[in-house]
């Protein structure tokens, strides 16, 4: 790419970052002529960058020509780091993912050992698909890492796994950037998931959203006139650590009563579990043993859709939580629509109507007007398709301010 200009890498930039990229939304979002950009186009096209994509019919004047970038241009990674394993996807330009794996990671007794491990296995599987797609003269221009914990995503600084042990202010973006030889960023899981929906989801052509992530940790990525907003030193949104009351469960991060605690995956599993030793009456009590949980997600969604009531109610009640953050979060920011992401999500039909009871009686209607609240489509490689899609938005973005 050493032969773009600053120009051109905005041209293409902007084709990325726009659903429907037309010569006159290039030239709106870029602020140059349509005689400048039309030339630009031209340029890049002959160039192989870019391609016509059909076009835009128009009730006055002519049609206008639809851009996208030629897809096998450029490929980044994207991977989401969990307990014992991680998931990496290869993405092209065109936003489709051309490879998925999911590696198991050994996790050492020894959590000051952890760090080092991951180094390791997860560089070692950099470098192989970036000589891999070498070999087919194709380019690995970026990777990004969807992390949980807190993450400074403007440094590029893990500053605490939380539920992943032997994590504090490791500078993992240089770490990684210096065994790999690509640029590397890195973001939590709930900015990632975010960016995800905001490209290709629910969050398509919003303004002002707010991803609520009930994942692996619990937190908010929030999307403010069109961009995602990081916080003075990249960690804002962490709702997941705000104390909820009747909540007296003690949170990975040290406090007591987190949202987190209760609900992201280990914490409704955490509930049920301790709720069936007390001896409620259900269908889940078979899964509790004295010394093991064999409770997760699916078992639980599955004794509810079957009409159990402890589950059911269990449930409704962890929805009612759910809601409180989601009036704060309409309160503090008036968003268009709060999207509800992550793993526990899947229990959407459990949660729905104590989350909407909850808003409907929290919040003043005037803060509700055009407002919705929506569930994604979640599926267990989002986090590492948002990291994906993120690492070549950044890339970009780092290749302007250097030229």
């Amino acid at each position: 790419m050493k032969e773009l200009s600053r120009d051109e890498l905005k041209v293409i930039h902007t084709i990325f970052m726009t659903r429907v990229p037309t010569r006159i939304s290039i030239a709106e979002a870029i602020g140059l002529s349509l005689l400048k950009i039309a030339s630009l186009l031209s340029g890049l096209e002959e160039k192989r960058y870019i391609r016509k994509e059909g076009k835009l019919q128009s009730k006055t004047g002519r049609p206008s020509h639809i851009y996208a970038l030629v897809s096998e241009r450029f490929y980044t990674i994207g991977i989401s780091v969990d307990i014992g394993f991680y998931r990496l996807l290869v993405l092209d330009c065109c936003k489709h993912i051309v490879m998925d794996r999911r590696l198991e990671l050994a996790v050492p007794s020894d959590p000051a050992e952890y760090i080092q491990h991951l180094e390791s296995e997860i560089s070692a599987s950099v470098v192989a698909i970036r000589d891999e797609f070498r070999e087919q003269g194709k380019e690995i221009v970026a990777v990004c890492a969807a992390l949980t914990g807190m993450v400074d995503s403007v440094r590029g600084v893990w500053l605490l796994g939380l539920q992943v042990g032997g994590i504090k202010n490791i500078k993992i973006a240089e770490m990684f950037g210096e065994r790999t030889g690509i640029p590397f960023f890195v973001d939590d899981n709930s900015r990632s998931v975010a960016f995800l929906e905001q490209r290709a989801g629910s969050g398509v052509e919003l303004e002002d959203f707010i991803l609520l992530y009930l994942g692996k940790g619990v937190g908010a990525g929030l999307v403010i006139n069109g961009g995602i907003y990081t916080g003075y030193h990249g960690i804002a949104g962490e709702i997941g650590h705000i104390p909820q009351g009747n909540n007296s469960y003690r949170c990975s991060c040290g406090n007591i009563g987190c949202l987190e605690a209760i609900v992201s995956p280990a914490g409704i599993k955490r509930v049920m579990a301790d709720r069936l030793r007390e001896g409620v009456v259900s269908s889940l009590s078979r899964y509790i043993g004295e010394k093991e949980n064999n409770l997760d997600l699916e078992i639980i969604k599955q004794a509810a859709e079957e009409g159990d009531r402890f589950a059911i109610s269990t449930l409704y009640e962890l929805g009612t939580f759910i809601g409180d953050a989601c009036t704060t979060l309409i309160k503090l920011f008036n968003p268009q629509r709060i999207i509800i992401s992550g793993y526990s999500s899947t229990l959407k039909e459990f949660f729905k109507e104590a989350i909407e009871q909850k808003i409907r009686r929290s919040v003043i209607l005037s803060m509700l007007i055009d407002y919705e609240t929506v569930f994604a489509d979640y599926e267990l490689h989002h986090e590492a398709y948002g990291a994906g899609l993120l690492a070549l938005h950044r890339y970009f973005l780092e290749r302007v301010k250097a030229s």
